[in-house]
C-alpha cells in the first residue's frame, strides 16, 4: 500500500438510546495545507467543543486508541465531561506513587466475568478488574482503570471518570466501550457501499458537500 497525498476527516457519532444505532453528529473534511489549519490536535478539539456546545457532560465520550493524550484530558476533566478513553501504555499514579498502566493491570486477574459475541461472532469469555487510579497531572481527581482479559493477547485498558456504588460499573463501562464497533461498521459502510473515498471532485468544498450529502444518505439507508 502507497500512500498519496489527500485529506483528513474527523467525524464523531452518537448511538441512539433505544436500538443503539449510530448517527453521524460531527463530519468535518479538511487538509493540513489549507488556510487556517493548526493541527490534527486542533481539528479534534474542534469537535469536543462542538459536542460540548450540543450534548451535556453526562453524556459518555468514547474514545478509541490514538486519543489517551495529555491535550485530551486537558479538555474533558476541567469540564467534568464523562469519559472513557482506551489507553496505551502511561504512568498513572497508583495509591500515591507512578506506576505504568500496564504494570498495574499485571497485578489484578479480574473479579468479573462477561460473556458476549464479538462483531465477528466469536464468543468472548472476558475477566475484568477495576482499580482507582489518577492522573500525574490530575492527582486529586478521581479516575477508574478498567482492565478486561480476554478479548486478545493484551488486557484491554479503559481509563473513566464514571464512578458508581455498582460494584459491577466496569462491566458497564466495558459494554459501552464495545459499542464502539457500531460506529465503526457505520464508518466502514459509508466508504464501501457509497465509494466515498472513490469520488473525483475538484475542490475540497466538493468534497465537504459530498461528505454531507453521504452521511444524510447513509442514515436514511440504515433506516430503510
Amino acid at each position: 500500500m502507497k500512500l498519496g497525498n489527500g485529506y483528513w476527516v474527523a467525524g464523531v457519532s452518537a448511538l441512539t438510546a433505544e436500538h443503539k444505532q449510530p448517527i453521524p453528529v460531527y463530519s468535518r473534511v479538511y487538509s493540513t495545507v489549507e488556510k487556517g489549519y493548526l493541527s490534527n490536535n486542533d481539528e479534534t478539539l474542534k469537535s469536543l467543543k462542538f459536542l460540548s456546545s450540543h450534548f451535556p457532560e453526562t453524556n459518555i465520550r468514547a474514545f478509541d486508541r490514538g486519543y489517551d493524550a495529555g491535550y485530551i484530558f486537558d479538555y474533558l476533566i476541567p469540564r467534568k465531561e464523562s469519559f472513557i478513553v482506551r489507553m496505551c501504555d502511561r504512568n498513572v499514579l497508583f495509591r500515591g506513587k507512578k506506576i505504568l498502566l500496564k504494570t498495574l493491570a499485571k497485578r489484578y486477574k479480574g473479579k468479573y466475568a462477561l460473556k458476549f459475541k464479538t462483531k465477528d461472532g466469536d464468543k468472548a469469555d472476558c475477566k475484568i478488574s477495576i482499580v482507582p487510579v489518577s492522573l500525574p497531572d490530575y492527582p486529586d481527581v478521581s479516575l477508574n482503570l478498567v482492565i478486561c482479559s480476554g478479548l486478545g493477547k493484551e488486557p484491554l485498558l479503559l481509563l473513566t471518570n464514571l464512578a458508581s456504588d455498582d460494584n459491577k460499573l466496569c462491566i458497564t463501562i466495558t459494554k459501552v466501550y464495545l459499542m464502539r464497533w457500531r460506529i465503526e461498521e457505520y464508518y466502514k459502510f459509508k466508504k464501501q457501499s457509497f465509494g466515498f473515498e472513490k469520488f473525483l471532485v475538484r475542490s475540497l468544498k466538493s468534497i465537504r458537500n459530498l461528505d454531507l450529502l453521504l452521511s444524510i444518505a447513509t442514515r436514511i439507508y440504515r433506516r430503510t
